[in-house]
């Protein structure tokens, strides 16, 4: 059976963009009411690092959108998921038919590459366009400097190059369109929901782990541990929440799961002794597509099992004392009896 939570909250999600491109989602956001909450904030670089963090520590936001240098900034440096507003080739088509009405000189300017998919197609289609690369605010200066020095006209480019270009005295050309918005937004709903069902089964899986006497532990391909129960936490003498992300094998040596990472293969009713304590684990490995993603590691007291199985024959042996008639069971018509 499947538990999956009865409704989902709707997802908040926070467009971290600048200027030109904030004005063009803040037109698409009554198209999601009821949908999502979306909220915009103007920052580039560092200080949209800063209010990132801000948000997340303050609980405010479930997913982050944003674009460009700005897009990959923040997914470098905050721990929320950062869905990259995409450029699709349409978007850049687009951008180039309408640069062409203004001038021939017309440049692409891009964070860090250039799009390798625009050289090979320039001559098929007789375009022009000058590429060009930043890694920084006042490289990205320099580099509209020198095209304005060489006559180009158009700039191509995220809202922070278009505005960095408009104050070179160039013309700026948003790259991106309402559609490709549309589609991180989508992107974003779809993240938050497959998240939310995920944590509600986590909790639920947690619930029935917390409960239980048998000792668990799951840990990721790399062996770090992903989840403990309270009877493993007990074995281990360490919290789940100081164990989390730690190697099995470096607190533990003797439960390492490192072997059935390794093989894939599953191993029971193996007796070990753990300071004081003779348990019996189970090591098993978590297969997702024929591949190895982790393992679980089970246990139980040995002594447990000891004093369950001596209750279990005292019960056989009780049952088998029983008589099996009674004697207003016996049935005589003998004149003897």
């Amino acid at each position: 059976m499947d538990y999956l939570p009865k409704s989902l909250a709707v997802p908040r999600i926070t467009v971290i963009s600048y200027k030109g491109l904030s004005r063009l989602v803040h037109s698409l956001v009554p198209n999601y009411h009821g949908r999502a909450k979306i909220n915009i904030v103007d920052k580039v670089f560092d200080d949209a690092v800063a209010i990132a963090r801000e948000i997340d520590q303050r609980d405010e936001a479930d997913v982050f959108i944003s674009a460009g240098s700005n897009g990959a900034y923040l997914r470098d440096n905050v721990s929320l998921p950062v869905i990259q507003i995409p450029v699709t080739g349409f978007d850049l088509m687009r951008a180039i038919i309408k640069a062409r009405k203004i001038s021939d000189r017309i440049a692409l300017v891009n964070y860090k590459s250039t799009n390798s998919e625009l050289e090979e197609v320039k001559q098929l289609l007789d375009i022009d366009v000058e590429q060009r690369s930043y890694t920084t605010i006042d490289d990205a200066k320099e580099q509209f400097h020198d095209l304005a020095a060489q006559n180009y006209k158009v700039i191509i480019g995220s809202s922070m190059v278009v505005e960095l270009a408009e104050r070179e005295g160039l013309i700026g050309i948003l790259v991106y369109t309402p559609h490709s918005i549309q589609q991180a937004i989508e992107s974003a709903i779809e993240i938050d929901r497959v998240t939310q069902i995920e944590e509600a089964r986590t909790k639920r899986l947690n619930t029935i782990l917390s409960h239980i006497e048998e000792g668990v532990a799951a840990v990721d391909s790399e062996e770090n541990i992903s989840s403990l129960n309270p009877a493993m936490e007990s074995l281990l003498g360490i919290t789940e929440q100081d164990a989390i992300g730690k190697r099995l094998r470096e607190l533990v040596p003797e439960l390492s799961l490192k072997q059935t990472l390794e093989e894939g293969k599953i191993e029971l009713q193996k007796i070990q002794r753990i300071g004081h304590k003779t348990i019996v684990t189970n090591r098993i490995p978590i297969k997702n597509n024929g591949q190895v993603t982790g393992a679980v590691l089970t246990f139980q007291d040995a002594h447990s099992i000891e004093k369950a199985d001596r209750n279990i024959r005292v019960q056989n042996s009780t049952w088998k004392l029983v008589a099996k008639y009674r004697l207003s069971n016996i049935i005589c018509s003998s004149e003897v009896m």
